[in-house]
């Protein structure tokens, strides 16, 4: 599931940075933009590919909701805390980490049975 994030990653990056500009710093930005959201997409597409190609249990929904999530909270705590550059290498990491370990929780999560 995180290798199709790494890829999605790697192409929503490419395709970032070379739509707009390339050598300036804009790109850069925008590659890492990229980087992020595509990671967070790969990993609900290997969260729908292991639901249908392995045959498992679980909720897609709550899964991407999970993965969805995590993500934006990563982003957001990163934003309000206005972390520098220190503290950043520890919110990508958690963000890289853990959103497949949030898509999978929710994935996971039983729902509520009707009586």
């Amino acid at each position: 599931m995180a290798a199709v994030g790494v890829a999605f990653g790697g192409l929503f990056a490419y395709i970032a940075a070379h739509s707009f500009g390339s050598g300036d710093f804009m790109a850069l930005g925008m590659a890492i933009v990229g980087m992020l959201f595509g990671y967070a997409f790969g990993n609900v597409l290997g969260l729908v590919l292991v639901k249908y190609a392995l045959r498992q249990r679980g909720s897609v929904i709550l899964g991407i909701i999970g993965a969805v999530v995590w993500t934006g909270l990563s982003i957001g705590v990163a934003a309000l805390l206005n972390l520098s550059n220190d503290a950043s290498s520890w919110v990508v990491s958690a963000m890289f980490l853990l959103t497949p370990a949030a898509a999978l929780l929710g994935f996971h999560v039983k729902r509520a049975e009707a009586s």
